[in-house]
């Protein structure tokens, strides 16, 4: 297999002399959205309409692609996306790009079939494994979904993770879009590092860290909200920390009042405000209902859902869980425990307020951590993970569905591994061969989730043969041959569908599971099983399956679809919803107990069609939480705004003075940011610092050069004799040309050229003397140009700004 990784990943190159721009771009984007039907695009490489290009589509399922000459012609067949692989052969330079296709409704469509995701990071190898597209299907990377963990919490947890303010999870949706991906983060900032229910009632309790929770999950929305306004980004809330509070309390439903610091949220260093947002209490069942209000308010296209724990039952019946009752207990009466079980899940979760303010989905998880790394395989009947084709049945018809009937939401699998019943009789596209064993070591686990899920032939003997064969559901689909040791599970997606889950995103829990995706060396542990058998799935995906609950709770009817028509009043996927006036003009979430509009800040009014107060367009945050809102009857408030913020809704923001003039006279001001702009001559914050005084000098070097375009090197003196110099900013002015490409430090952890800001920064010490760059200290920093006309190209660069090491 090694050798098969080395061919599908070659290497990346560092750098392109041009890139390659599609239609009117001007700079490379990670999505192209198109209508369906046809559409044709120009393709340019350094801004010259010539070359002789290939695509490669990663979904001819939702588009189809063709080149003639330098047009990009594409069919789009259904709302979906795809990922694609442009290059120019000539030059080899390549391009990624993700094509969304939609209607001229401008919808974001989500799957409509039964959709497949996994975990995955940003990493070297992950790049590889996503751009590794392929047109034999057997050999594509397509998902629908990935996933990353948004964790350590408030103070040196996620935001802070691969650069500042956030740059984990803005890196992830640009890659996600790049790759015809949706993004999805689990939000996990309860605890801070090692979970458990006294960490999570300590920390929520703790009005400072609380503090910094509501910012951080701020942060995490209005990068949303900037990164990706017309894509759905997909939260998962909170893993473990409402079971934890079940385990360790039901059925007293009186603990969902205990402390927790929601009051945190209020004010200038929260998002909410009293008298304009609801008066959320100081208890956990007030925190899952404040993070429910904050995302449905502030996030333009945020999915979101809480997850629901197997284990949150303080009584699993046995050691080795609630879906070993059928074993432990005998066949019928086991089923009946499941069930009861998940009646207590869905009236515990359910009162914790999960559903609250349109909640979109509630998520599973069987475990983090492949079944064999926690047990003897040899008898699997004793390990509580290592599920046979019984239990995974229970699962889904005696948990899952049951909670999705009583919470009426749509669901979703998350953190399913991705192991396999060793032994698979299947045969790698990748090696042609039988695929690498899993060994039961480390990143080589066995499951049952993957052969469940989508099936497959096995061999076995001994006790796993008698457990696997196991089929007191008499499932027609489980097929075993004892002559010969083998057995055949069916795949079990259109069963899934049926039990009301959406999507199922795979992946491993800790590092020592099963990978599926890109892993060390560039290949998945399991040898490419799991990414090969969601190929062979989307060539027949499951579309989803819309049914109605038993009587649509006597308030309603059921169609064809399968969907609820409600009688006056009433509302909601089971017609058990009391319906609220207007809906709340769409600017409010139903308490759907009582059908009264609960609006959200800056509307008033039984059906919320009131404005109030002004709001953000950004997040909704009134005044921008700039300022104080002198409420309106009938009208819009005014916004009376905090020193150092103007504007109508105090979303600009003052720039710093000296000498008494804006920008010390010597630039302008950018309201938006509160940034001074300056002149040439000057930098500093405050513009009062000139470049000609000061003992730095950035010198522009040509180091290569071609017809039409040329390579530049940065060299950047420190003329101080006693300082070190710690950071630089500088302007690049480039006439005669386009800035295509770049090195060294002017890049960032996606390879996003910082020039076309056009600043650039730098951040290397500089001892006092000395000069980086090829003529001094060694190292390299610059850039690519590519002309755009005849005439020549001219680089030069300006001191924009500079710090000194303490």
């Amino acid at each position: 297999v090694s050798l098969v990784c080395v061919f599908l990943f070659a290497q990346r190159a560092t750098f392109a002399s041009a890139q390659i721009l599609i239609g009117s771009e001007t700079a490379a984007k990670n999505q192209v959205i198109i209508p369906l039907g046809s559409s044709s695009l120009s393709l340019s490489v350094g801004g010259q309409n010539s070359g002789t290009f290939t695509v490669v589509n990663g979904n001819p399922y939702v588009v189809t692609a063709s080149v003639s000459g330098t047009k990009l012609n594409l069919n789009g067949l259904r709302e979906g996306r795809a990922a694609f692989k442009i290059q120019e052969t000539t030059s080899g330079t390549t391009r990624f790009f993700g094509v969304r296709v939609q209607k001229p409704t401008n919808s974001q469509p989500l799957p409509q079939y039964l959709a497949i995701g996994t975990v995955s990071q940003d990493t070297e190898d992950d790049i590889k494994f996503w751009e590794a597209i392929s047109s034999d299907s057997s050999l594509n990377k397509r998902t629908d979904y990935r996933y990353i963990y948004l964790n350590g919490g408030p103070t040196n947890g996620w935001s802070t993770w691969g650069g500042p303010n956030g740059t984990r999870a803005r890196t992830f949706i640009r890659n996600s879009q790049k790759w015809g991906l949706l993004t999805y983060f689990v939000w996990y900032n309860i605890p801070e590092g090692g979970e458990s229910y006294t960490t999570d009632l300590a920390n929520i309790a703790d009005a400072a860290y609380m503090t910094g929770y509501f910012q951080s999950l701020m942060l995490a929305i209005n990068i949303c909200n900037e990164e990706s306004p017309d894509e759905p980004v997909g939260f998962v809330l909170e893993p473990d920390f409402l079971g934890y509070v079940m385990q360790a309390n039901y059925p007293d439903l009186t603990s969902l009042n205990k402390p927790a610091m929601v009051s945190s949220a209020y004010g200038k260093a929260g998002p909410l405000r009293k008298g304009i947002d609801p008066d959320f209490p100081d208890t956990i069942k007030g925190l899952v209902t404040a993070v429910n209000y904050i995302l449905r308010t502030f996030a333009k296209n945020i999915v979101f859902g809480w997850q629901i724990n197997v284990w949150a039952s303080p009584n699993p019946g046995s050691a080795l869980g609630v879906m070993h009752a059928t074993e432990v207990m005998g066949f019928e009466k086991g089923k009946q425990f499941i069930q009861s079980s998940a009646e207590g899940v869905a009236e515990f979760y359910n009162a914790a307020g999960v559903t609250s303010y349109g909640a979109d989905y509630i998520f599973f998880d069987k475990y983090g951590l492949d079944a064999g790394a926690s047990c003897k395989v040899e008898n699997p009947s004793q390990c509580p993970w290592f599920w046979n084709n019984d239990l995974w049945t229970s699962y889904l018809n005696l948990f899952i569905k049951p909670i999705h009937d009583k919470l009426g939401l749509p669901v979703g699998l998350w953190q399913t591994p991705v192991g396999r019943i060793e032994n698979t009789q299947a045969i790698s596209p990748y090696t042609k061969a039988k695929f690498t064993p899993l060994t039961n070591v480390y990143q080589k686990y066995e499951d049952s989730a993957s052969t469940f899920f989508f099936g497959d032939t096995f061999v076995t003997s001994g006790e796993r043969y008698n457990y696997f064969t196991v089929n007191n559901y008499a499932d027609s689909g489980l097929v075993a041959d004892s002559s010969k040791g083998s057995i055949t599970w069916r795949s079990h997606m259109p069963d899934t569908a049926a039990a009301g889950v959406e999507l199922i995103l795979f992946g491993a829990g800790v590092g020592d599971s099963t990978q599926g995706s890109g892993s060390q060396s560039n290949c998945p542990s399991d040898g490419f099983y799991w990414i090969w058998k969601v190929q062979e799935y989307y060539k027949n995906p499951v579309a989803l399956l819309r049914t109605c609950p038993p009587g649509c709770s006597e308030h309603g009817t059921c169609n064809a679809d399968g969907v609820c028509i409600c009688n006056s009043g009433w509302q909601g996927r089971s017609c058990s919803d009391k319906a609220c006036p207007n809906s709340c003009s769409s600017r409010g979430a139903c308490d759907t107990t009582k059908g009264v509009c609960q609006c959200y800040r800056g509307y008033t009014n039984v059906d919320c069609s009131v404005p109030i107060c002004a709001v953000s367009p950004l997040n909704n945050l009134v005044c921008s939480n700039r300022g104080n809102c002198a409420l309106g009857k009938t009208s819009i408030g005014a916004c009376t705004c905090d020193a150092g913020y103007l504007g109508s809704i105090c979303e600009l923001t003052q720039c710093p003075s000296s000498n008494g003039q804006i920008c010390a006279g010597h630039g302008t001001c950018d309201q938006s940011t509160g940034t001074c702009v300056c002149s040439d001559s000057y930098f500093g914050s405050d513009c009062s610092q000139s470049a000609a005084s000061a003992p730095v000098s950035i010198q522009i070097v040509t180091t290569g050069s071609w017809t039409g375009g040329g390579q530049y090197e940065v060299n950047i003196q420190n003329k101080d004799p006693s300082r070190t110099v710690s950071q630089v900013s500088y302007v690049i002015t480039v006439t005669g040309g386009t800035i295509s490409g770049a090195w060294g430090f002017n890049q960032d952890a996606t390879n996003k050229n910082l020039f076309t800001s056009p600043s650039a920064f730098f951040g290397f010490s500089i001892p006092p003397g000395k000069t980086w760059g090829a003529n001094g200290m060694g190292g390299s920093v610059g850039l690519v140009v590519s002309g755009t006309g005849s005439g020549s190209i001219t680089v030069t660069a300006a001191l924009k700004d500079l710090q000194w090491a303490s």
